[in-house]
């Protein structure tokens, strides 16, 4: 089932959230989290939600104190929807600051306190240097890929379930 984007006529705020979802058999498959500019389409973040995960990834360069706040409200509002697993995308963020760091933290223990998975990927080098400087290696459940972050996500939620 395709989903079309399309610019609001009205603009009242400078900002708007939208989400699009798109459903087939009373599952969730597809939503995405989009951000409306002033006179333009500036998406930030995708959100692409599973049977039992959600893959945000992220579409900006820098993941600092301007875009971590709204990253953070995204993800909450995930965590109140009832999604207890997350896969993060990081592989167009070139860069993260304490923000950025607070952001992923804050998923990873929702996730872990909903008794689900977060796990990061994508890494680009520069990120993942942050994250090693960081120790947070130790804490954070890191894979190379988006695949394997999802089979390590599946295969955790069965051992859950046995």
């Amino acid at each position: 089932m395709p989903i079309y984007l399309v610019q609001p006529k009205s603009q009242a705020a400078l900002i708007h959230h939208w989400l699009f979802v798109s459903r087939n058999q009373d599952f969730l498959i597809n939503s995405f989290i989009c951000t409306f500019g002033k006179n333009h389409l500036d998406m930030k973040f995708v959100v692409d939600q599973k049977d039992k995960l959600a893959v945000i990834s992220t579409k900006i360069e820098k993941l600092d104190a301007i875009h971590a706040p709204e990253l953070k409200s995204e993800i909450v509002m995930l965590n109140k929807s009832g999604v207890k697993n997350i896969v993060m995308d990081l592989s167009e963020t070139r860069y993260i600051d304490s923000s950025g760091l607070s952001a992923i933290l804050v998923a990873n223990r929702l996730c872990r306190d909903a008794n689900g998975s977060f796990v990061l990927c994508g890494l680009q080098e520069t990120v993942n240097k942050l994250i090693t400087i960081s120790q947070l290696q130790s804490v954070l459940k890191i894979t190379p890929t988006c695949n394997e972050a999802i089979d390590l996500v599946y295969m955790e939620e069965v051992e859950r379930e046995l």
